[in-house]
């Protein structure tokens, strides 16, 4: 296995972990809103892409 390779994973796995890590915090978010259901769906929405864009800036993927 080269580098490369090996390097991939690794990216990978930290792109796994910050996204859960970020997207563990959108439950709490909800909880504190108190918004509609409306509303919860747009935060859930949201909090998932920005989790998303957050993990992978910072797994270079």
């Amino acid at each position: 296995m080269s580098n490369k390779d090996n390097g991939k994973k690794g990216n990978t796995g930290c792109f796994i972990i910050t996204f859960l890590v970020i997207a563990a915090g959108i439950p709490s978010a909800l909880a504190h809103a108190k918004e509609g259901p409306i509303g919860s769906v747009v935060i859930l929405i949201f909090g998932i892409a920005v989790a998303w864009y957050v993990a992978k800036a910072l797994s270079d993927n």
